[in-house]
């Protein structure tokens, strides 16, 4: 009789479960939705690309979870597939400036934050539309900026604004992907 270890049997439930595993998959609408007080419509992009680095963390975040999500901008695709669809619209952004918050109670804020609400749009027979608030926040100045207690010496420290503001949008992606897989 063979003796296996606990871990040539791990490694073996892993690999068989994983050859059996399915990906799920889902649409992700990359036109996050942005309707608050205050922002200047006119400009052709979010502050710090807030958009683009959290459609691109949640795409690469899904992937380490075998959540196969394709980015969509226009309702074709949608149409015809019965995948379920994630939506964001983005409550609040603070990019740590005064002068550079954006929606409800964001005057205070001295460094980066975002408030957004998912929605995971499914058939009605698999749950309907989920909804649910996340957010995101750089905790202190001393995670963005060693040594400094002013957000003003950002950049000083080799982290920019911007650079602290996709820090916060990875954590906002782990958030959401978490969420977003026992929903399907």
């Amino acid at each position: 009789m063979k003796v296996y270890s606990l871990a040539s049997v791990l490694s073996m439930y892993l690999l068989a479960s994983s050859a059996f595993a399915q990906d799920k998959e889902i649409y992700l609408n990359r036109d996050l939705g942005f309707n608050v007080e205050g922002y200047n419509y006119n400009q052709k992009e979010l502050p710090c690309e807030v958009d683009k680095y959290l459609v691109k963390d949640i795409v690469s975040r899904g992937k380490q979870q075998n959540l196969v999500i394709t980015t969509v901008g226009t309702g074709d695709s949608i149409a015809k597939s019965d995948a379920a669809v994630l939506a964001i619209e983005i409550d609040s952004l603070s990019l740590g400036k005064k002068g550079f918050n954006f929606g409800a109670n964001n005057e205070n804020n001295v460094l980066p934050a975002m408030k957004v609400t998912v929605g995971l749009i499914k058939g009605s027979e698999q749950g309907g539309t989920v909804l649910a608030k996340h957010s995101c926040a750089i905790l202190t100045i001393n995670q963005v900026s060693p040594g400094s207690s002013s957000v003003l010496d950002m950049g000083t420290y080799g982290m920019s604004v911007c650079d602290a503001t996709h820090k916060c949008l990875n954590d906002l992606s782990k958030d959401i992907v978490d969420w977003v897989m026992p929903q399907l």
